[in-house]
């Protein structure tokens, strides 16, 4: 059974993809992907990926024997959590799923426009705590550790392989019809509709 992990990173469409799949979960099951309702919540699966330990994996790992989640060509799983664990969640990861052939979905946006977007967001919501000015004196701000594209996506080769990782750019301008939502579906081998 093939595992899909969008594995989001912020500021990335993962809200957009997770309400929308969750929304069509039906529609997406008759095209062969199947979205697996344990720990599944308006965030993707947040729940199962916030602890790797909780008793949601072994019920995971049952729902996946379900003749639905058998028949399908893949299984699909989402949370933007995942895009920032360290090498030992990503070992207790592997070792979760080491019997099913997994693949992770990441989605790679320019750093300035992540910056900004977070930024803007902030602002926004009136959380924003550092000033434009703060950006002309520390580094850090602009190229925050958490945010290294290669460091991070070696995390997950260390573990899984390059083969398991798919990374595509967010940029509007190169989905179809502008929209990641069909961009994640064009991903698994689905046509527009």
């Amino acid at each position: 059974l093939k595992i899909i992990i969008h594995a989001g990173m912020d500021k990335c469409g993962s809200s957009a993809i997770q309400s929308h799949f969750k929304l069509y979960r039906n529609h997406l099951l008759e095209h062969g992907v199947y979205l697996p309702s344990t720990g599944l919540t308006g965030f993707g699966h947040k729940p199962l990926f916030s602890d790797l330990n909780s008793p949601l994996w072994a019920t995971l790992i049952e729902e996946l024997k379900c003749e639905e989640a058998l028949a399908s060509s893949c299984v699909f799983l989402s949370s933007e959590s995942i895009y920032f664990f360290p090498a030992s969640k990503i070992e207790r990861l592997y070792l979760l799923l080491r019997d099913f052939d997994v693949m992770f979905l990441f989605y790679l946006r320019d750093q300035a426009e992540v910056i900004q977007s977070g930024y803007l967001q902030k602002l926004k919501s009136r959380r924003q705590t550092t000033f434009l000015t703060h950006f002309k004196k520390d580094d850090r701000l602009l190229s925050p550790r958490v945010r290294n594209y290669l460091e991070i996506i070696g995390r997950f080769d260390a573990v899984f392989g390059a083969e398991a990782i798919s990374i595509r750019v967010f940029d509007r301008n190169r989905f179809p019809e502008g929209n990641v939502v069909y961009d994640v579906i064009a991903a698994l081998g689905l046509g527009p509709e």
